[in-house]
């Protein structure tokens, strides 16, 4: 004689999952998430960038990475790449804080940017084919990343100042074209960096403090 399991009726089906939902929400660390989105939308871009994939990737339903980001899509990658930029603002003044003079702290900001690329390089490889599509929307969403690390050379530069290493007037202005330039080095050799990279960074540097001191 068979014997048939009874199957759950549906009410109790409804609460286990919702049981079980709620455990991964709650299980789920928010850095977690912002580590497997970063690698997601490196690897696939952000049009394609689902977050339904992501929670398969993370093993968890879609509603858990809503309970953390209920803006969805949106929230989740401006939180990604918020992340990222105060992690290297934190990085940078670290390094400024540990070396010595204007120049030395201004040679010590630019190996923290280029090294903090070149560890989500290795950590995220990008893939090539969205690469202007990555760059596109974090320039257009660096305003105040860019804003800061300019005051924190604008700083230096006006330390180098009162020290009397140059004269010089127009800080604001040589903070930016300082900033350009790092932007370049990095976007060039975060990719391998090494000897050359090392030196063209203190290239830029010395050549920055020699063209101030003929003003």
């Amino acid at each position: 004689m068979r014997v048939s399991k009874a199957r759950p009726k549906a009410p109790v089906r409804r609460a286990a999952r919702s049981a079980a939902a709620r455990v991964s929400r709650q299980g789920l660390e928010r850095g977690r998430i912002l580590d497997a989105a970063l690698g997601l939308v490196m690897a696939r871009g952000l049009r394609r960038t689902r977050m339904a994939e992501l929670a398969r990737r993370l093993g968890v339903v879609p509603s858990a990475l809503h309970y953390h980001f209920p803006g969805g899509k949106d929230e989740l990658v401006a939180a990604v790449f918020d992340r990222e930029e105060s992690r290297l603002l934190s990085a940078m003044e670290r390094a400024v804080a540990a070396a010595r003079g204007p120049r030395g702290r201004l040679l010590a900001l630019a190996r923290a940017r280029l090294g903090n690329a070149a560890r989500l390089g290795r950590l995220y490889p990008i893939n090539e084919s969205i690469g202007d599509e990555i760059q596109a929307f974090v320039m257009q969403r660096r305003h105040r990343f860019l804003r800061c690390e300019r005051r924190m050379i604008g700083r230096i530069l006006r330390d180098a100042v009162g020290r009397a290493e140059f004269s010089g007037t127009a800080i604001d202005l040589l903070a930016a074209a300082f900033q350009g330039a790092l932007f370049n080095v990095t976007r060039t050799f975060a990719p391998r960096p090494g000897r050359r990279s090392e030196a063209i960074l203190a290239e830029v540097v010395d050549l920055l403090f020699r063209g101030i001191g003929r003003c």
